[in-house]
């Protein structure tokens, strides 16, 4: 279940996002009581879809081609926007789920079939390539909850909420070869607390102050290992993402739907580094949330 009296929710992207880590946490307690896998993809592709469909108006999911991820090392480009405004954030993701023994992430060194490139660092060369600052997301659940750590943020976290957490690219990077959650925990946070930041803040806001936030956090414990990683940006794009235009009249119809085969391969020949993308519209005066959600 799902308590979200502990959490002061912004908007509902953020009360969402909370719950989507509740889910996690529990579903993958229940798949390894069972004994059952239960993978980063099959997770991602769940929340994406819930997200999408409890946010239809706000939030349009735009699928490129799978086998792209493992020849780029990223999941999904993030966009939040505000075309009224020319406001755009981007930030890559890749997902890994803690393995069955809440011990490490086992797969975030491995290697692109036969190529003898590490995933990790395709994806730092994407996110170099592409201009956008890349986040690991961990799906996580553990036995021992004292193992989960809390005051990483300003906000109260739980348990569940720990069921989706991130860090940095460059982060995880410096940490390798150890890829336990007992040492990337000391550079990771819930996946909320991107959003968490002040209430008068917009989404955009709040997304860039948390990626600031955590990139901060990190080079404060590693120091001089963080040399040379860039910056989370300072302020949101002007300009738009290249898949942006060519969707611009699906997002204002806020069609129901699918986007077309034809337009697929055409942004995943556009942007190969990408898996897919999350459109959120982040526009400043969209109808102000209540959190009084079931």
């Amino acid at each position: 279940p799902f308590y979200p009296h502990h959490i002061i929710c912004h908007d509902e992207l953020e009360w969402h996002l909370c719950r989507a880590a509740h889910w996690i946490w529990n579903r993958r307690a229940t798949a390894k009581r069972a004994g059952f896998p239960f993978s980063e993809e099959t997770i991602t592709e769940t929340v994406l879809l819930d997200l999408a469909l409890a946010l239809s108006k706000q939030i349009h999911i735009v699928p490129f081609n799978k086998p792209r991820e493992g020849k780029t090392g990223a999941d999904w480009e993030w966009c939040l926007y505000d075309e009224e405004n020319q406001r755009y954030l981007r930030f890559l993701v890749q997902a890994k789920v803690l393995d069955n023994r809440d011990q490490t992430y086992a797969h975030i060194d491995r290697y692109i079939g036969n190529s003898g490139v590490r995933q990790i660092d395709r994806l730092q060369e994407t996110s170099k390539r592409r201009g956008v600052p890349a986040i690991y997301a961990f799906y996580n659940h553990l036995n021992e909850l004292n193992r989960v750590p809390f005051r990483k943020c300003e906000c109260f976290k739980c348990h569940g909420c720990w069921g989706a957490s991130v860090a940095p690219l460059g982060a995880v990077l410096a940490m390798l070869p150890d890829k336990s959650f007992d040492t990337l925990k000391t550079v990771s946070m819930p996946w909320v607390c991107l959003l968490c930041a002040q209430a008068e803040d917009d989404p955009i806001d709040r997304a860039l102050r948390g990626l600031q936030k955590i990139d901060a956090y990190s080079r404060d414990i590693l120091g001089d290992r963080m040399a040379g990683i860039p910056r989370p940006p300072e302020r949101p794009d002007r300009e738009p993402p290249d898949y942006f235009q060519p969707l611009r009249e699906f997002l204002l119809a806020g069609s129901d739907v699918p986007i077309g085969e034809d337009m697929q391969e055409k942004l995943a020949a556009r942007n190969p580094a990408l898996d897919g993308v999350v459109l959120i519209d982040a526009t400043s005066d969209r109808d102000e949330f209540s959190d009084e959600t079931d």
